[in-house]
C-alpha cells in the first residue's frame, strides 16, 4: 500500500505501508527509516482501477470529476492498496483500489 501525503505539480512524496494483523506489544529496531504506525482514518471513498498503471491517471482524472460533481473536497491524503503483483507498469490485469480521504 503506498499513501500519499503530499502531491502537487512538481512531484509526490509517500509513505510505503505493509499492513499487520495486530500492533506488536514490543516495539522492534526497524531501523531509522522504519516507524510502526496505524493507517490513515477518516471518512474516504473507495474507487477501482482496474488495469495497467501505466493508465491510472485517466482513474484520478475520473475521481476528480466525480468529486467536482458532487461537490467534496478531498484532503491532500489518498491511498492506493494493490490487490495484486503486476508483472510491469503495462500489466493489464493490474487491481488497484484508491482510498479518497475526505475533508
Amino acid at each position: 500500500m503506498a499513501v500519499f501525503t503530499d502531491t502537487d505539480d512538481a512531484g509526490f512524496k509517500f509513505d510505503a505501508m505493509l499492513p499487520v494483523d495486530s500492533p506488536a506489544d514490543a516495539k522492534p529496531d526497524l531501523g531509522a527509516d522504519v516507524t510502526l504506525a496505524q493507517t490513515p482514518s477518516g471518512k474516504a471513498l473507495r474507487f477501482q482501477h482496474r488495469g495497467a498503471y501505466d493508465d491510472i491517471d485517466a482513474t484520478y482524472e475520473a475521481i476528480t470529476a466525480y468529486l467536482d460533481e458532487k461537490g467534496l473536497e478531498a484532503r491532500n491524503l489518498f491511498a492506493e492498496e494493490y490487490l495484486n503483483d503486476a508483472k510491469d507498469s503495462g500489466d493489464t490485469n493490474f487491481q488497484v483500489d484508491i482510498h479518497v480521504f475526505l475533508k
